[in-house]
């Protein structure tokens, strides 16, 4: 019993998306020049594995990682 909690409750922390994420400066720059201004930055998205996704007011999208800044 004690193991199917475990699993469950493993699988619930890994689909929640309650990991250990974190925008930085360099990530919150690299926004601004994708969206052109902090005003334009819809939204930040953080995953799991490390990527973080831009959405701008717009509706265009990026991955942080092709934006230089």
């Amino acid at each position: 019993m004690k193991t199917k909690l475990t699993i469950i409750l493993a699988s619930s922390l890994m689909l929640s998306g309650c990991l250990y994420q974190q925008v930085n400066n360099y990530d919150l720059h690299r926004a601004i020049v994708f969206c052109k201004s902090p005003e334009n930055i819809a939204g930040i998205v953080a995953f799991a594995g490390g990527d973080e996704d831009v959405v701008c007011m717009d509706g265009t999208k990026s991955n942080l990682a092709a934006v230089k800044g």
